[in-house]
C-alpha cells in the first residue's frame, strides 16, 4: 500500500508514463485531440492526437517531417464536395505508401488503392498527398472517413485510409497521389 498513489481532479503528464502492476482508472480517460477547420500544419508534438477535420472550402493539412513513431489519426467530422489534401512537409522527398479503401454510401460498392513502399520510394513526387473529396469516384472523404498515418523513417509515412464516398461507383482509386 505504501506505493499506492491517488490523484484528484485533472492530472496532466508530459513525456512517457509507465504503469506497472495493477492500475485502476475511474472517471473518464480522454485522448488528446485537435479540431481543424482551415489550412493547418500538424507538428511532431501533436503525435498521438486524433484530428477532427471539418472540411468546408478547400484547405489542406500539412504533416511535419516524418520520423519513426509519429502517429496521427484524422477523422472527417464534416465532408465536402471540394478537394482537400493531407500533404507531406517536403514535396519530392517525403512520401506516403499504404492503402486506401473507398466505400460508397449509395450503393454496395468498394474500391481499393495499394501503394507499396518500394513504388513510392522510387517516385516520391507521385505519392506526396492524400486527396479527399466526398463525391469523387476516385477518392472519397465524406463524414466518417478515417485516415491513420504512421512515421516509418525520415522520408516515409505509412497510411491506412478507410474512406466514404457519396459516389455510387468508386473506382480507379487515386487517393494517394502527387501534391
Amino acid at each position: 500500500m505504501a506505493d499506492q498513489k491517488q490523484f484528484a481532479g485533472t492530472v496532466n503528464f508530459t513525456g512517457p508514463l509507465n504503469l506497472k502492476g495493477e492500475t485502476t482508472i475511474t472517471g473518464k480517460l480522454v485522448s488528446p485531440y485537435a479540431s481543424v477547420s482551415d489550412t493547418h500544419a500538424l507538428t511532431a508534438d501533436m503525435s498521438g492526437q486524433t484530428v477532427f477535420w471539418t472540411k468546408g472550402s478547400t484547405h489542406h493539412i500539412t504533416l511535419p517531417a516524418p520520423a519513426a513513431g509519429l502517429h496521427y489519426k484524422i477523422v472527417v467530422a464534416a465532408g465536402s464536395n471540394n478537394s482537400h489534401k493531407i500533404k507531406v512537409a517536403t514535396e519530392g522527398t517525403h512520401y506516403f505508401f499504404g492503402s486506401a479503401v473507398v466505400s460508397s454510401t449509395t450503393d454496395n460498392k468498394q474500391a481499393v488503392q495499394v501503394v507499396t513502399k518500394s513504388t513510392a520510394n522510387s517516385s516520391p513526387g507521385s505519392y506526396e498527398a492524400i486527396e479527399l473529396d466526398q463525391n469523387a469516384s476516385t477518392t472519397g472523404g465524406a463524414e466518417g472517413s478515417v485516415v491513420e498515418i504512421w512515421g516509418i523513417d525520415s522520408v516515409s509515412w505509412l497510411v491506412k485510409c478507410s474512406l466514404v464516398s457519396t459516389n455510387a461507383a468508386p473506382s480507379s482509386i487515386t487517393t494517394i497521389q502527387a501534391a
